[in-house]
């Protein structure tokens, strides 16, 4: 015998229709939500992405600098490079001594120095008991008489600086074809630029940044990112407001090569956004604005 169909069965059956339409139309993206220009979500180093500074934890007790490290005043974001120059009379108002460096007269900002405190104070309790300051605060005519040097060195041999500044043809078809082992003053400066910044260029003068280096280095050179305070620094510095000034992958924007000892405060807020959207300090504070 024939079976009937369920009085209730059309209505099922428009039913599951419908929801399924709908589940469709719902999978399907509107284009609404946050979007960067290209149609992509987000990057969490994209500077319109908010960024919440996570809770940060020590080994040391640092109470008494937290108020230092977690500086926010927008001064600490100061730009000083080639096309941001200071003038010969600007220098910080208040300075103090570096307590980490077993030289006399370096100073740094208050409130940079004591941030400073902490984090050396965090490297000891971390093992990292050889590092020291070897460079603060410079003023103008200190600066003045740095680059000078620098350019003079250049002079006086045809370095490994020179050759990656100004290439090997042109070094030979210029000096050495012509039995000449020293640069001439202007390529002595354009080698010096790489490196040193001329007077009122550096953000030394600023009183907010430090050279670092080890009891075992000879000299302030690239060695130090071989050791493995360098990769704690890298992780770790953004919690005590510090930034690594001159990174390798920016050179064409910050107009200086590498320097993995160059560290610069601008504060822990500042600083960990940086170090999460892996940002130079230009082109950070190019995205405030």
């Amino acid at each position: 015998m024939r079976r009937k169909n369920s009085p209730f069965l059309i209505p099922l059956i428009v039913v599951a229709v419908i929801t399924l339409i709908l589940t469709v139309i719902l999978l399907i993206p509107d284009g609404g939500g946050e979007k960067t220009p290209e149609g992509k979500p987000p990057e969490k180093n994209d500077p319109v992405t908010e960024i919440k500074v996570p809770e940060v934890t020590f080994k040391s007790s640092l109470e008494e600098y937290e108020k230092y490290m977690n500086a926010k005043d927008e001064k600490y974001l100061v730009l000083v490079n080639k096309e941001h120059i200071v003038g010969v009379d600007f220098e910080p108002a208040d300075r103090i001594d570096v307590k980490d460096t077993p030289k006399n007269g370096i100073t740094l900002e208050r409130t940079a120095a004591k941030a400073l405190e902490a984090m050396f104070a965090e490297m000891r309790a971390n093992g990292f008991n050889n590092v020291f300051v070897t460079s603060a605060y410079r003023s103008y005519d200190y600066q003045k008489d740095t680059y000078n040097g620098w350019v003079n060195y250049e002079m006086q041999s045809i370095t490994s600086d020179a050759r990656k500044v100004l290439g090997d043809g042109y070094i030979y078809e210029k000096y050495t074809s012509k039995g000449k082992s020293g640069l001439d003053r202007t390529d002595a400066e354009r080698v010096a630029d790489s490196y040193s910044a001329r007077p009122g260029t550096s953000e030394h003068q600023t009183g907010l940044c430090v050279d670092l280096m080890t009891s075992t280095m000879s000299a302030l050179d690239e060695s130090f990112a071989d050791y493995p305070v360098y990769d704690w620094l890298l992780e770790n510095a953004w919690k005590f407001g510090f930034v690594l000034r001159f990174p390798e992958d920016k050179t064409e924007i910050t107009g200086y090569s590498f320097e993995p000892w160059h560290y610069r405060f601008v504060g822990r807020e500042h600083a960990y956004k940086m170090y999460s959207r892996g940002v130079c300090l230009e082109e950070y504070v190019k995205s405030l604005k």
